[in-house]
């Protein structure tokens, strides 16, 4: 059975890896609606995942970001995510997916959001799977700021 997370984020070395919760801005177009708007074709494409991508600036070139959506063709798989999880358990956990990119800057990313919380795991490099169990109580929060 395929788990929650259809992928996983990950970089070159995975130095650090966690998780990322937000919430959409309210009285926003949805998610879906700004993704047409776009110019994605939600007709006969299924989103099941997003990722923002920030790429490394060099000397001759700035950092560039963009969003990729992970998308499936309705016709092949269908029009829900229970159906893309349905058809991934059916076929080795593996779904024909459809890449597709949209320059999108920084803030216009963020603006989709009114939270965005990104944790990671502090020594995730160990190996060791952190779970937020293990946070039952904060004794003393303390601001390290000035």
């Amino acid at each position: 059975m395929i788990g929650d997370y259809l992928i996983k984020a990950c970089v070159q070395y995975n130095d650090y890896t966690g998780t990322v919760a937000c919430d959409i801005v309210d009285l926003m177009i949805n998610l879906e609606d700004y993704l047409v708007k776009k110019g994605f074709n939600n007709n006969a494409f299924l989103p099941y995942a997003l990722e923002f991508v920030f790429s490394e600036p060099s000397p001759t070139m700035p950092r560039s970001t963009w969003l990729e959506i992970y998308s499936v063709k309705r016709e092949e798989v269908g029009n829900h995510i229970n159906d893309i999880r349905e058809y991934a358990n059916n076929h080795n956990n593996e779904v024909p997916t459809y890449l597709f990119s949209i320059k999108l800057g920084v803030n216009e990313f963020f603006d989709l959001f009114k939270r965005f919380n990104i944790t990671l795991g502090y020594h995730s490099k160990s190996g060791h799977n952190y779970h937020d169990t293990i946070v039952k109580n904060i004794i003393e929060d303390v601001s390290l700021n000035s």
